[in-house]
């Protein structure tokens, strides 16, 4: 989902989730999260009109949105809760002030003529009419959601998530290249596979008593 977007009419960054694991526990710095991120998730960083963060409180996934162009950060949450939000509001402002200097040192490394943007000083809004979810376990699927439509749409009525999306989101995690189980999961399917495959097989020749099935 880093890549940049066919047809899209302004590049977009998609920022892993595990970003603010690496920041908040592990205190990493900008220059290691360049250097991890460079030939990735941060590909498309340079001159991007959204940044997209996941982020969790320890329970739950939410999403800010960088706007660059409106200098605006949207707070995107399918479980608002008034004893949670301020909390939810500091977190996206410490990860706010990390981005800042991340782009910073982005930049200057380019040497670009174009400043990076002051992400540290945008405007922090909670966007309305955004959709709430129906349980207590789909948050995850609503700020994937939003990642993968909500640029097309342009805005946050998307969803309600269901089990299409559910399989074509399992699809695209177990495909993508970034899956450092990849491999296993392939061989592992092909031998499922060939399992039911003889299963069946037999089960045939018992009903049957062919042999040759």
């Amino acid at each position: 989902m880093y890549e940049e977007r066919r047809g899209t009419p302004f590049r977009l960054c998609f920022l892993p989730s595990q970003m603010q694991v690496g920041v908040e526990k592990y205190g990493y710095s900008p220059e290691k999260l360049l250097n991890n991120y460079r030939s990735s998730f941060l590909r498309n960083a340079y001159g991007s009109k959204k940044v997209y963060l996941p982020l969790n409180d320890g329970t739950h996934w939410y999403l800010a949105v960088v706007l660059t162009e409106s200098k605006q950060v949207h707070l995107v949450d399918s479980a608002p809760m008034t004893d949670r939000n301020g909390n939810r509001m500091k977190v996206v402002g410490r990860m706010m002030a990390f981005l800042h200097d991340l782009f910073e040192k982005l930049y200057s490394e380019l040497e670009k003529m174009n400043e990076a943007p002051n992400i540290r000083n945008f405007q922090l809004i909670i966007p309305d009419k955004v959709p709430i979810q129906e349980n207590g376990f789909d948050c995850g699927m609503w700020v994937c959601l939003w990642m993968m439509y909500s640029d097309a749409m342009n805005g946050y009525c998307v969803g309600p998530c269901n089990e299409v999306d559910r399989m074509m989101l399992a699809l695209k995690l177990v495909g993508c290249p970034q899956n450092l189980k990849l491999e296993k999961i392939h061989r592992h399917a092909l031998e499922h596979s060939s399992m039911w495959k003889d299963m069946i097989r037999k089960d045939m020749v018992l009903m049957h008593g062919d042999a040759r099935i």
